[in-house]
């Protein structure tokens, strides 16, 4: 399946500033970029236009620059209702307010950039061309996880032959609860646009494959005792391998037996393994292990981890505690390339893994045994395998 492509198109940026004559230079040297801007004096003004004017979907600003300190209500607090509305809009706040605790807050907040007063153009595009090159890779990541999902839709099932109820279940039973494996492939997806000139179109796929199917170990009981030939029994593969390594075989013999595709089930198999050989089934080292496996088992123990931490951390924290868990392990359980497309989509990954919880699983959050599924949490070694 080929890549949506779209044709670029002008970018809306609305500018808040109480400072008129500071507004004014801004919005000029935007036009002159070519920007669509519009502008307002305070936060309500904002507010109320939005809800006269914009549909619930989505934002119409793919940019929002405001001052921290606008009479009433304050940017950082504009920040915390647009994205409350739109969890990935991109927020850039600016303040002549020095104070390490205002940027703390504003940085918890998940704002994209933050910029002191007084500043020169040159340091505006600074803050600005950033959150511009993570809004397009965002924006690709959605049209790849857009395209597989219009393909599911045509299927009956995953890939043509595994049901989506059992991937339903399979999430379920998964400790990270209802959406796991989407949001997998979601960040998966969002790493192979990072990866993409070493990963090609099929391999995506295969990636995308693999990432909605790869707990579907997890059903083997469920499985009619007819499906394919030469199927180990429950017991046999419940006992052979442990934890971990045992679910990804389990999963693979499994799709095998179903006819699956012989590349995703291959990233399957050998997620388990780690860069430093440690891993199983197969003890690869380094660059032995597929590409498609070492995205994975990054995808899936960013998920995983970032669950786990909701408890703590919260949703707009979790994510950003469990990137800086995962990428620890860089060098000893995960390829340090594929650690570097996390360090370089980091922004992109938070933002599409907290939108897509938010859309799944947010009905469950005041669960008591577990934020997403009432299962218990999985310990350090199990995110880490």
């Amino acid at each position: 399946m080929a890549l949506p492509v779209s044709s670029p198109r002008v970018r809306r940026i609305l500018v808040v500033e109480d400072d008129e004559a500071l507004r004014g230079v801004i919005v000029r040297h935007f036009r002159r970029r070519s920007f669509e801007v519009r502008d307002f004096a305070d936060a309500e003004s904002v507010m109320a236009d939005i809800v006269a004017t914009s549909p619930a979907a989505c934002s119409p600003y793919d940019i929002v620059l405001a001052d921290v300190h606008l009479p009433r209500l304050s940017g950082i607090e504009l920040a915390r209702l647009m994205q409350a509305r739109w969890p990935t809009q991109q927020i850039v706040l600016v303040t002549g307010d020095r104070d390490e605790a205002t940027a703390r807050v504003a940085l918890r907040r998940g704002v994209a950039g933050y910029l002191l007063k007084p500043f020169e153009l040159f340091e505006l595009d600074a803050a600005i061309n950033p959150t511009l090159s993570r809004l397009e890779l965002l924006e690709a990541a959605r049209a790849i996880a857009k395209a597989d999902a219009d393909a599911l839709q045509e299927e009956p099932a995953l890939g043509g032959i595994l049901p989506n109820a059992w991937l339903a279940i399979a999430d379920d039973r998964s400790g990270a609860g209802a959406g796991h494996g989407d949001r997998v492939a979601q960040i998966a997806g969002a790493l192979t646009v990072a990866l993409s000139r070493s990963i090609s179109t099929a391999e995506r796929g295969a990636i995308d494959l693999a990432s909605r199917a790869h707990e579907v170990g997890r059903l083997i009981d469920d499985v009619p005792e007819d499906i394919g030939t030469g199927m180990p029994s429950a017991t046999q593969l419940m006992s052979e391998e442990p934890d971990r390594v045992g679910l990804a075989m389990r999963s693979a013999r499994l799709l095998t037996n179903l006819g699956f595709p012989q590349a995703p089930i291959g990233f399957i198999r050998s997620s388990c393994e780690r860069w430093d050989g440690a891993g199983g089934p197969d003890a690869l080292i380094g660059p032995d292990i597929p590409l498609g496996s070492m995205v994975l088992a990054v995808a899936d123990a960013l998920d995983h981890a970032a669950v786990d931490l909701i408890p703590t951390a919260g949703i707009h924290q979790a994510m950003s505690k469990s990137i800086e868990r995962v990428t620890a392990l860089g060098g000893v359980a995960f390829d340090e390339c594929v650690i570097r497309a996390v360090h370089e989509t980091g922004s992109v990954i938070d933002a599409i893994w907290r939108q897509a919880l938010v859309q799944s699983v947010a009905p469950l959050l005041d669960g008591a045994a577990h934020p997403i599924s009432g299962r218990p949490r999985r310990n350090e070694a199990g995110v880490a395998r």
